[in-house]
């Protein structure tokens, strides 16, 4: 056994040689190991030893959970999208209780505690082991650890309700009778008869059109990080996003009128041509949504030293994505099969597209239920 002396703060110390420098030749040391007693020591060198044999040696060089989530965005996730990135910078804060754990410490233990301290909200569950596995996995390839510990753990299963909704039939009545501007009217019927996302809509050009075939051409989107950040062209939100849509005969006489006086390469600009900002964007659909309101007998805001005194509001869900949802309704409702529905709707997964067509099953069973018991009153 090796001669170790004691320290004078009571512990002992020893190196271990983990390999030796190619151009060099030197011996290459692993962090100096620290024990209280020599027993102990050795155990710790064995340890490395076995490890090393094993293939299964790594040094976090005491980088914590927190630090290493720094870096780790900051080197792999530099390219991804803001929304992307604030997404992965949350669950990173969601992990305070592990944050100040070393990297080769962590066990599964600790990451299973913090999913299930987050077991009221399912989602943010989902979204920190998503984060975590791939911090670990990239901590593995820069031979920081050697096991991801996050592979395996569990989270609660997302039991997610589809929570859209068609349009009424009197919103639908209401849209049909709005003295809309040309360009509101065009924007409305697009949505409303192409079922795409307000981003995609508004990232259209001109030339994303095809008048001659009937078809819309999705290929891009549009990204606001905040009201007061530029806006930015994107990719559509996967690769499912890039699809054509057949252009409807009720959307078809309003667009050719509207891209007849457009004279712009965008197709839903702001007044001076360029691409529709966060806050003109609300402003333009607000007031879309207020002569909506109007027709539905409604009235406008009434305001008393600037505060809202009577809302008269009879729109209060209307929003841009209710014309996405009533566009899978529609699908369903002249029997567009769930794969040719998944692809109109642009989703990834197929799942995303069953779970509508499930909820509006339930709710034509429903009604048929109901109609029955109505018969024998």
């Amino acid at each position: 056994m090796a001669k170790y002396k004691k320290r004078k703060d009571g512990r002992y110390a020893a190196n271990v040689v983990i390999g030796f420098d190619e151009e060099t030749g030197k011996r290459i040391y692993a962090p100096t190991i620290y024990a209280k007693s020599i027993s102990e020591l050795e155990s710790k060198k064995s340890e490395i030893k076995v490890s090393l044999n094993n293939g299964t040696y790594a040094d976090d060089k005491g980088t914590t959970i927190k630090k290493w989530g720094k870096t780790w965005l900051d080197i792999y996730k530099s390219s991804v999208e803001d929304a992307t990135k604030d997404r992965y910078e949350y669950a990173i804060r969601k992990m305070d209780a592990i944050h100040d754990i070393r990297l080769m410490e962590l066990k599964k233990t600790d990451v299973q505690k913090l999913l299930n301290d987050k077991s009221d909200n399912p989602e943010t569950q989902r979204i920190i082991r998503l984060t975590l596995r791939q911090m670990l996995e990239c901590a593995i390839d820069d031979g920081l650890i050697y096991k991801n510990v996050a592979r395996n753990v569990t989270i609660e299963k997302s039991k997610k309700k589809y929570s859209g909704r068609r349009l009424t039939e009197a919103e639908q009545k209401a849209i049909a009778s709005c003295d809309f501007e040309l360009k509101e009217k065009a924007y409305i019927y697009m949505l409303y008869y192409t079922g795409i996302r307000p981003e995609e809509a508004l990232a259209l050009t001109k030339s994303d059109v095809d008048l001659k075939h009937e078809i819309v051409h999705i290929n891009k989107a549009i990204t606001w990080k905040d009201k007061n950040f530029p806006v930015k062209i994107k990719s559509t939100k996967s690769e499912a996003g890039n699809r054509d849509i057949p252009i409807a005969a009720s959307l078809s006489p309003i667009l050719r009128l509207y891209m007849n006086e457009l004279n712009n390469i965008y197709l839903f600009p702001q007044p001076d041509g360029s691409m529709m900002q966060q806050k003109a964007y609300q402003r333009f659909f607000d007031n879309i949504r207020g002569k909506i309101n109007i027709k539905l007998g409604g009235t406008n805001d009434k305001k008393v030293n600037g505060r809202i005194k009577e809302h008269g509001i009879k729109a209060t869900d209307l929003t841009a994505y209710t014309f996405r949802h009533n566009y899978a309704s529609m699908l369903y409702d002249v029997g567009v099969d769930v794969k040719e529905a998944q692809y109109l709707l642009g989703h990834s997964d197929i799942s995303i597209t069953l779970n509508i067509y499930t909820h509006l099953d339930e709710n034509k069973a429903n009604l048929k239920e109901s109609i029955k018991k109505l018969k024998t009153l």
